[in-house]
């Protein structure tokens, strides 16, 4: 005799995850597809924008305070702060990991279609 399968109650959470997932899987398709200026509307006249303030703020800002705090602790012994060391590296790396995924994301254009997207020549390629 097989037992019924039960699928997973759908909460409210778990909607707002599953819209949240999709619009990812959506804005990664248009990075792909389409080039960073077609998912962020960057070019070569804005370069700079929420996106690599973003990517710079939170993972190298995380990692950096992460391994500074590691490092005053181990340097000063400080005995106090033995205890978070453990999450403060924890963090440290996930900011890197942070960090390197926003880059390889900032370069799947090029390396994926071979193109660099929605990006305006430069003066000398005209």
């Amino acid at each position: 005799m097989t037992m019924p399968r039960k699928f997973p109650k759908i909460t409210v959470w778990r909607a707002i995850f599953a819209a949240i997932l999709l619009s990812g899987i959506y804005a990664t398709y248009l990075r792909v597809v389409y080039g960073l200026g077609g998912s962020t509307n960057l070019s070569d006249k804005f370069p700079w924008g929420i996106w690599i303030a973003f990517d710079v703020m939170c993972g190298v800002g995380l990692a950096a305070g992460g391994f500074t705090l590691v490092a005053m602790v181990h340097i000063f012994n400080i005995e106090k702060y033995k205890p978070i060391l453990r999450p403060a590296i924890l963090t440290a790396f996930l900011g890197y990991t942070l960090v390197v995924v926003g880059l390889l994301y900032d370069l799947a254009a090029r390396t994926v279609c071979g193109t660099a997207g929605n990006v305006e020549p430069a003066l000398g390629d005209v």
